[in-house]
């Protein structure tokens, strides 16, 4: 793990966690969403 200039810990890692999470729950719900609108064949594709 790296550090910052003044010894404090570096933030990103938390940064990075939370994007990711944001990520699955938007990928995840444009899933259900097309799941409900779509054929499952394609959902399928566009997943």
């Amino acid at each position: 793990m790296t550090a910052r200039a003044d010894g404090g810990p570096d933030g990103r890692g938390v940064l990075l966690a939370v994007a990711a999470r944001a990520c699955f729950a938007a990928y995840d719900t444009s899933t259900k969403y097309l799941g409900a609108t779509v054929p499952v064949v394609v959902a399928l594709w566009v997943r």
